[in-house]
């Protein structure tokens, strides 16, 4: 993965992944799926990713998740997407404060497993406003992950474990 475009395009393709149930997207239709018949290997490697990623949409504290949709329902409700984006990243960060992890996992890797966890969590509870979860969830990735899954050489370079 070598420039910005690419970054974008491929965390766009792991947003549809992690809340393909909660976006409505037809597994065949997902964004790497245009013509072809055979994924490529990154195309592999990102599917498998965000596969790993949403078996851990249920490790959150319920109160967390709770809180985090109240509000940003509040911001979707007045139309302050970018204030919603700012909740969500809020969140995020709070809950690795807080979050038990392997002390040698990169924080962003742990900030990754949040992201994914409040996302699907919060899109299964406010399944109107999937949509905007996956934009604040691209914005967060954008904003917190992108250098450091660049330095990975790109998503088809993360692995969970």
């Amino acid at each position: 993965m070598a420039d910005s475009h690419s970054f974008e395009k491929q965390t766009k393709c792991l947003m549809d992944i992690l809340l393909q149930e909660e976006l409505e997207v037809d597994s065949g239709n997902l964004c790497f799926r245009s013509m072809q018949t055979e994924l490529t290997e990154e195309e592999c490697a990102l599917k498998n990713l965000g596969q790993q990623l949403r078996t851990l949409g249920d490790q959150l504290n319920e109160e967390q998740v709770k809180s985090f949709t109240k509000e940003f329902q509040k911001m979707m409700q007045t139309n302050a997407l970018d204030k919603g984006f700012k909740i969500f990243s809020d969140t995020v960060k709070s809950i690795s404060q807080t979050w038990v992890s392997d002390k040698d996992l990169p924080a962003e890797k742990t900030l990754l497993k949040i992201m994914a966890s409040l996302g699907i969590q919060a899109a299964k509870q406010m399944p109107s406003l999937a949509k905007e979860i996956s934009e604040a969830m691209m914005s967060f990735s954008m904003t917190s992950l992108k250098e450091w899954v660049t330095s990975q050489g790109g998503w088809e370079n993360i692995h969970l474990k």
